[in-house]
């Protein structure tokens, strides 16, 4: 199976060889899909419906996370090589939660660049979302094995989404995560990949509502989720379960409640409400930006 770590090819484009092509072609996609946005307006004589974004934001937004995403990793790994900070994040246990929830995910996102033809802006992109999904739920290239690279975008691209998956697979394994470990998955009669799948197969039906909702509609529907943004979202919440597990064990709540315990001899009652403030940020949110305070 292709490799669960970092592959030459993988660490030869994070270090920034290809980022200014991607850069320059996203400038080029941005500019061709406004053209075809008022192409649709004018066209349908569709309005933009009320509350919703604006039509071409809808479309860039996602790309602009491949791209994003494609600088953090680069940024990520001269970092790691530099010895700045050390990768795998699950293994770093005197590292903060934060660290190692946002190292995780890069580490994870990272297999979707340079396995063979794969391409991350594939899944940003709204016009291609019903092909990918059909070929994701019906020839599902994701699931031959042993994985082979045909250098074919889509096809590397969906096998490229495994990847990441065996990824996060080895880091909960690794520290016995509930929800990412493979033993305890496999008790369970489920794996990893099954809330991925669930998740795209909702999505399909948000696109042929929307193309219902488009035919049928004198404004513009708002654009339901792409491929990236849904993967990304699911790796943010499984890479978070693998973070709290690396610092207080498979069981993370008592590791916390055990540590804040333990600290009520030392701290006074403002530090300690502090510390129980800090984690309650942590558990309640949904992406490591969203807390202030590391701990």
């Amino acid at each position: 199976m292709a490799a669960l770590g970092f592959d030459e090819a993988c660490v030869k484009y994070t270090k920034g060889e290809g980022l200014m092509e991607v850069l320059a072609g996203l400038v080029v996609i941005f500019a061709v899909l406004i053209v075809i946005a008022y192409y649709v307006r004018n066209k349908a004589g569709a309005t933009q419906a009320s509350g919703n974004k604006p039509f071409s934001q809808q479309i860039v937004a996602p790309m602009a996370l491949a791209t994003a995403l494609a600088e953090q990793i680069k940024d990520y790994f001269i970092a790691v090589d530099s010895g700045e900070i050390s990768s795998p994040a699950y293994k770093h246990n005197s590292a903060g939660d934060l660290e190692v929830w946002r190292g995780t995910r890069i580490e994870a996102m990272k297999q979707l660049w340079g396995y063979g033809a794969a391409d991350a802006m594939l899944l940003a992109d709204s016009f291609q979302q019903k092909d990918l999904i059909d070929e994701f739920l019906e020839r599902k290239p994701q699931l031959e094995f042993p994985h082979k690279s045909t250098n074919e975008p889509m096809h590397d691209t969906l096998q490229a989404i495994f990847q990441v998956y065996l990824y996060l697979s080895e880091a909960g394994t690794a520290v016995a995560d509930k929800k990412t470990d493979r033993l305890n998955l496999k008790l369970a009669k489920t794996n990893i990949f099954c809330d991925f799948e669930e998740e795209v197969l909702l999505l399909r039906e948000a696109w042929r509502e929307y193309e219902a909702e488009l035919n049928g509609s004198e404004s513009l529907p708002e654009l339901p989720p792409t491929l990236l943004e849904l993967l990304f979202k699911d790796v943010t919440v499984k890479a978070k379960g693998i973070a709290l597990s690396t610092k207080f064990g498979p069981d993370y709540m008592t590791g916390i409640h055990a540590l804040i315990l333990s600290l009520k001899s030392r701290l006074n009652e403002e530090e300690i409400r502090n510390v129980e403030n800090t984690f309650k940020s942590i558990l309640e949110a949904n992406d490591p930006d969203e807390v202030a305070v590391d701990f």
